[in-house]
């Protein structure tokens, strides 16, 4: 008797444990992909971050000109015939000024 017993301690426990092991490889993959969406998500705020950062805390600056005959300003490097005013130097800076990016836009 005890060994019928045993016995069907045996065939419920490798039962059991199959129908686990089924299962786990149904909701496994599902769990690494998961854990990894999840880091490469966290990568992509993480570095989309820095980019905002460092956009405003080094932000591009233009020299400007006046198109002849007109009221216009334009970058100098893109219109070459876009005069310097004279004694003033006129900037376009891409980012607001505040105190992260004032002493680079001083230095520029």
């Amino acid at each position: 008797m005890k060994f019928v017993k045993f016995n069907f301690f045996i065939i419920s426990f490798i039962k059991v444990c199959f129908i686990l092991l089924q299962m786990l490889e149904k909701v496994f993959p599902n769990k690494i992909l998961t854990i990894i969406n999840v880091f490469c998500v966290n990568i992509q705020v993480a570095v989309s971050l820095l980019r905002v950062l460092l956009f405003i805390a080094r932000p591009r600056t233009f020299l400007l000109g006046n198109i002849p005959n007109s009221a216009v300003y334009r970058n100098v490097e893109q219109y070459p015939n876009a005069n310097h005013v004279p004694g003033i130097l006129i900037l376009e800076i891409d980012a607001p000024i505040y105190f992260a990016n004032a002493s680079y836009l001083r230095e520029r």
